[in-house]
């Protein structure tokens, strides 16, 4: 809560990040709710399901004047923006393995600063793309993180132009490397 006063006691723009997703098994509808009285930029999220964004985006849509009013005096937390029924989103890929970077944004046609993107999200400029969630997407950003932190950890970095199984991985595995590129020297 101090967070998000500071934020914007200091004009400083900020989005609610995938709100659904339940870090450690704490989230509650109470944190929810509450969430939803403190953000107005809310965030579709790459790595959540097409199912869970559709029931975020169906919610937000549902947010009415009497509803805010409602929760406000539930909580005791009162918006510090105009209108806080309406909500503006916004798309984040959420790859924390930069496997998929960019596959789900946010394009404000024009936009050339920070505070010219957030006023064309005011002013329904902005188109949301959305590239979608999946298992194997999910299990090829796991294995990406593992593979780069051990990678660095055990100091594989000098031995994947010679090895073939490093090579492979590193191509497919790592940001850095597009398919082709790996510089294989290892003989098949």
């Amino acid at each position: 809560y101090e967070l998000v006063d500071y934020l914007t006691d200091l004009h400083i723009p900020h989005v609610l990040a995938h709100p659904f997703f339940n870090v450690n098994d704490r989230l509650t509808v109470t944190h929810f709710e509450e969430l939803v009285l403190l953000f107005k930029y809310v965030e579709i999220n790459g790595d959540q399901g097409p199912e869970a964004n559709a029931l975020l985006r169906r919610f937000l849509d549902l947010l009415t004047p009497e509803l805010m009013e409602s929760l406000a005096e539930k909580h005791n937390r009162y918006p510090r923006f105009p209108e806080p029924w309406r909500k503006y989103v916004t798309a984040g890929s959420d790859d924390h393995g930069s496997l998929a970077l960019a596959d789900t944004y946010t394009e404000v046609k024009g936009a050339t600063t920070v505070e010219q993107f957030f006023r064309g999200l005011e002013h329904e400029r902005a188109e949301v793309f959305y590239g979608g969630a999946s298992p194997r997407k999910m299990a090829r950003s796991i294995y990406g993180i593992a593979y780069q932190f051990y990678k660095h950890r055990l100091g594989l970095e000098k031995h994947v132009r010679n090895d073939l199984l490093l090579s492979l991985l590193d191509q497919f595995l790592c940001a850095n490397n597009a398919v082709g590129s790996s510089g294989i020297t290892a003989r098949v």
